[in-house]
């Protein structure tokens, strides 16, 4: 996911890298900079990513290794003006949460089915590839 999720930013002349090397604790993965519709942007994306949704409706969708490190990080940029985003893809769903849905409460990620997921997305997008709007919802708070 994240090299799909690079490769996507930087087809459009954006710089995003990776974040691999000794960063503070809950550092999101993906740092990414560029111009949208003539408006610069620098956002922070943690990524999340399952291959299959849960059988059942009623069943929740956990995230993975999404920590309290990573939430509280998530919450503190987008509550300082910054642009943070949990970007989720559970099977051929993607969700775009914002630093404040993703980092105030542990539902996402933790208890919410995907119906609720959907429902708390700032966006959501079916399909196997990175969705095109994706650069545009990032861009702005």
């Amino acid at each position: 996911m994240r090299q799909s999720v690079l490769s996507y930013f930087r087809s459009r002349g954006a710089h995003a890298v990776a974040v691999e090397t000794v960063t503070p604790p809950g550092f999101p993965d993906v740092s990414v900079a560029g111009c949208y519709k003539a408006s610069t942007y620098d956002a922070l994306v943690e990524l999340k990513h399952l291959d299959a949704a849960p059988v059942r409706a009623t069943t929740a969708v956990k995230f993975p290794h999404f920590t309290d490190l990573q939430r509280v990080f998530l919450l503190q940029r987008w509550r300082a003006g910054g642009l943070s985003w949990l970007l989720a893809r559970v099977e051929d769903d993607w969700f775009l949460f914002d630093g404040e849905t993703a980092g105030a409460s542990r539902a996402v990620g933790g208890t919410m089915t995907t119906s609720e997921l959907r429902a708390a997305a700032r966006r959501w997008w079916r399909g196997r590839e990175v969705p095109e709007e994706l650069e545009g919802a990032i861009a702005y708070r």
